[in-house]
């Protein structure tokens, strides 16, 4: 299909379902969902995923069966899928989910499945199990009843490993308890847009007007107590933009692995991760936003680089870690 083909249909798209808000996908020549070329951080995103299930996946990527749960347009799904793997995206918007359908009709992807539905539903006995489980920037979008039983889900339909971005809340302000275990985090209000096509719609929670965000040790625990054995954070490959409250995890489902020269810990529960305590989540939190929105923007700025000729040493090193 030549780009002007492509381009007449992608119109049709639009004027249906607006335009695409977040996933930049090649179609073919000149032809690209959003813009030709780079959109946004969206792109590293995609080379971080993709780069984790070829390095983590024990086979190779034909012999994978991969879900995407949220796939919002689909980028993720159809980048594995075009790299050979059998994938299954899951979207609860229909604007979102007619623009991945096209995509992939553009690019021929018979390995590629997609269907409208509540992650709410997703269980094993409904979608069966996967190799792979994508789980990227959702769990920051549920209530907290929904957000464990999702989770959990997710640990049972998993044969391999599961990959998760989320954001996460840099102070445990607020207690939930499940299983016995005290989960922290945040609760938060989703976004309302004006219309359907409205890109803080089309990213929100699903007909849920507050979310719960945990925190980073608290989501790690979820995940421990969930059922998986190992979790990991990702910082390589990089990302366009790295902030404070956001994380790539890879959470392995494996078996608990016995110790020969240990085998005293076959009769200890794994440790949880601890809590920081509030106090000194305040003052972490405000340190990053200090960095993030501060110190940054002064180290660019030309009044810095005349200042930094003009003030003595001292001055500089306590000014840098007054900011940092």
């Amino acid at each position: 299909m030549d780009t002007e083909s492509i381009e007449r249909l992608k119109a049709d798209v639009v004027e249906a379902h607006g335009p695409w808000t977040a996933h930049n996908i090649h179609l073919g020549g000149d032809a690209y969902t959003i813009v030709k070329g780079l959109e946004g951080g969206n792109e590293f995103r995609l080379r971080r995923v993709a780069q984790i299930v070829s390095d983590l996946a024990p086979v190779p990527l034909e012999e994978l069966r991969v879900v995407d749960l949220g796939c919002l347009e689909g980028l993720f799904a159809i980048e594995l899928a075009r790299q050979g793997a059998t994938v299954l995206g899951i979207e609860g918007r229909q604007a979102n989910i007619e623009k991945a359908r096209f995509a992939r009709t553009v690019l021929s992807l018979d390995k590629l499945e997609l269907t409208q539905d509540d992650l709410r539903t997703f269980s094993v006995e409904r979608y069966g199990e996967f190799d792979v489980v994508l789980c990227l920037g959702v769990l920051y979008h549920f209530e907290a009843s929904a957000l464990f039983r999702f989770v959990g889900e997710v640990a049972r339909a998993c044969k391999g490993f599961a990959v998760i971005e989320s954001h996460v809340s840099l102070t445990p302000r607020e207690r939930r308890l499940h299983g016995g275990r005290v989960y922290w985090g945040s609760a938060i209000e989703e976004p309302a847009g004006r219309d359907d096509h409205d890109p803080q719609t089309l990213w929100a929670g699903l007909g849920n007007p507050t979310s719960f965000m945990l925190t980073r040790a608290s989501l790690c625990n979820l995940l421990l107590d969930s059922g998986f054995t190992s979790v990991m954070e990702c910082h390589i490959p990089a990302e366009s933009e790295t902030l404070p409250d956001w994380l790539t995890l890879v959470a392995c489902k494996g078996r608990p692995q016995v110790l020969l020269s240990a085998p005293i810990l076959h009769r200890e529960a794994l440790i949880p991760l601890p809590e920081r305590s509030p106090g000194r989540a305040v003052v972490e939190h405000v340190r990053a936003r200090l960095h993030q929105r501060v110190y940054l923007r002064a180290i660019n700025s030309r009044y810095y680089r005349v200042l930094k000729r003009l003030s003595p040493r001292a001055v500089r090193v306590r000014a840098k870690k007054l900011l940092r």
